[in-house]
């Protein structure tokens, strides 16, 4: 849809964000968008088949005003989406799950060697 963004995380797991919750969230930088992963991220079209992303991607960084709440994972688990019910993301212990605070739907898993990368840590 045109008001879905898909978003690459340094490790190359994507997934779907509404264009509105981006802006209030992120803003775009300037920087090389850089990757360490052993594939191209992509997905396939209806109506034109594979799509390579890397060539439409650029990097973004948090606004200061952006937050989370967030719990370490002490066990396994699985996670099934707002934007996807049929296919869960896994978390392993140490990794984070996440939600936003204006949106409870909205949760996600974010590894642990990610998140202090990504987010402060306010505790």
């Amino acid at each position: 849809a045109d008001d879905v963004y898909i978003m690459i995380n340094s490790d190359g797991n994507i997934y779907p964000i509404k264009k509105d919750k981006f802006e209030n969230t992120y803003e775009v930088t300037d920087g090389p968008f850089d990757i360490k992963s052993e594939y191209a991220p992509r997905v396939i079209s209806r109506t034109e088949g594979p799509k390579e992303l890397l060539e439409y991607a650029g990097k973004c960084v948090p606004r200061s005003t952006s937050t989370i709440y967030a719990m370490r994972l002490d066990h396994w688990v699985r996670l099934y989406t707002a934007w996807d019910r049929e296919n869960y993301m896994l978390g392993k212990t140490g990794d984070y799950l996440a939600v936003r605070p204006d949106d409870h739907k909205d949760m996600y898993i974010i590894s642990g060697k990610q998140f202090g990368v990504i987010y402060g840590k306010n505790e």
